[in-house]
């Protein structure tokens, strides 16, 4: 887990631009960390999945049409939308005409206010089940709008869509380090208080299927078959190794030295598939001692942790939502959502209420107490990749095709 400070660029402009998460998300961060300085600065989970405290009331029931203010059509896009001026800004992807594109609608009519289309010369590749090309959230600091996508850049406009320029946080300087993360790490880091809160999980990190490669000179013996102490894709016949072998390759040569197998090895050694709460203390490599505790079951895979009331909500694939103590890791609940499958959206909360997007479109609403109750699932029939956004008495959900807007009110 590392933490890097861009001063050049905070002088710049008094706060840091990092891109970093899942889909390289732009994250605005004031010098206060943890601490919105401005009502109007948003981006992914700027306020931790969690409503402010005079909201609502929110819906219990999004299958209830009364409570569907609008929808709106949209192209594709996995981005979750952010809340500003009045505003909600998102990026689309139109697979038919490849067009990428950043678009501004009113948030409390929905409607169209500026729609800014992207020219590139052409389309990074992403997995076609799951993946797609405007999967980056928005940052927004109240004056300007920052977009990322992986097949141009990172570029800003105001906020009535007009294009200013584009930063390159660069010379990050490494504050800190505490190893012990799985091997991809997609959810963000919570922070609350002087502890910082970092679940992470990748295939082969689980207890009891950890993945493991063979020491050096006993993969050269099984796989070296032209002597030449170095190993080519052709020559492996481990399925594990050759999946990973252009991620190992550092330099790119087409082949794998000691120094690159060691490294990927110890890489597998000391990954797991863990939550871990951190009380961070000093500069460098950290010790172990400053990991307050770790929880290794139920983690998520790409969905952000929700904190509150002292409470850690964690969803994983499959529907399995895990209750944490959040002071001690003590484990609360294990329950299963009426929504299988993937689960790629972040749980949010607000009005004592619970939500939960699953990857099929199903969206569970559970009350925000320690005992277990599920209020209502709904089925959009469409897919959701975005984690809701609550506002007021308001919760929006994206899902493959539209934007919906839910109201508690009367």
């Amino acid at each position: 887990m590392n933490f890097s400070d861009s001063a050049n660029l905070r002088r710049l402009l008094s706060k840091v631009i990092l891109v970093l998460g899942f889909g390289c998300m732009p994250m605005l961060v004031g010098e206060a960390q943890g601490n919105r300085t401005d009502a109007n600065t948003q981006y992914f989970r700027s306020d931790f999945g969690r409503a402010k405290k005079d909201s609502g009331p929110l819906p219990a029931r999004l299958d209830d049409p009364s409570v569907l203010r609008w929808r709106v059509n949209l192209d594709s896009g996995q981005s979750t939308p952010i809340l500003s001026n009045g505003r909600i800004f998102l990026t689309t992807y139109n697979n038919q005409s490849k067009e990428l594109a950043t678009v501004a609608l009113d948030q409390k009519t929905g409607e169209l206010i500026w729609r800014q289309p992207l020219t590139t010369g052409s389309i990074e590749a992403f997995h076609q089940k799951t993946g797609n090309a405007a999967v980056a959230t928005p940052a927004c600091d109240g004056s300007r709008l920052y977009v990322f996508f992986g097949s141009y850049g990172l570029i800003c406009y105001d906020l009535d869509g007009k294009k200013l320029s584009g930063y390159d946080p660069s010379n990050g300087k490494l504050l800190w380090s505490i190893p012990g993360l799985a091997r991809i790490v997609i959810p963000m880091p919570v922070p609350d208080g002087d502890m910082i809160y970092m679940a992470s999980w990748a295939p082969g990190g689980d207890s009891g299927k950890r993945l493991t490669l063979d020491v050096w000179p006993t993969a050269l013996g099984k796989w070296d078959k032209n002597k030449d102490g170095r190993l080519s894709l052709p020559e492996i016949d481990d399925r594990e190794v050759v999946d990973r072998f252009f991620r190992m390759d550092l330099d790119q040569n087409g082949t794998l030295d000691s120094k690159e197998w060691d490294r990927h090895a110890n890489v597998f050694r000391l990954a797991q598939n863990a939550i871990l709460a951190v009380k961070p203390s000093g500069r460098g490599e950290l010790p172990g001692s400053q990991v307050v505790w770790k929880h290794q079951r139920g983690i998520p895979y790409v969905a952000t942790p929700l904190l509150d009331s002292g409470i850690i909500w964690m969803v994983k694939d499959g529907g399995i939502v895990t209750k944490l103590e959040a002071s001690s890791g003590a484990l609360l609940q294990e329950e299963r959502l009426a929504g299988l499958g993937g689960y790629y959206s972040s749980p949010v909360t607000g009005d004592s209420k619970v939500y939960f997007a699953s990857e099929a479109g199903v969206v569970t609403v559970v009350e925000n107490k320690r005992d277990w109750q599920v209020l209502s699932s709904h089925d959009f029939h469409e897919k959701i990749y975005c984690s809701p956004v609550i506002d007021g008495s308001r919760i929006y959900v994206r899902t493959d095709q539209a934007l919906h807007a839910f109201d508690g009110s009367k």
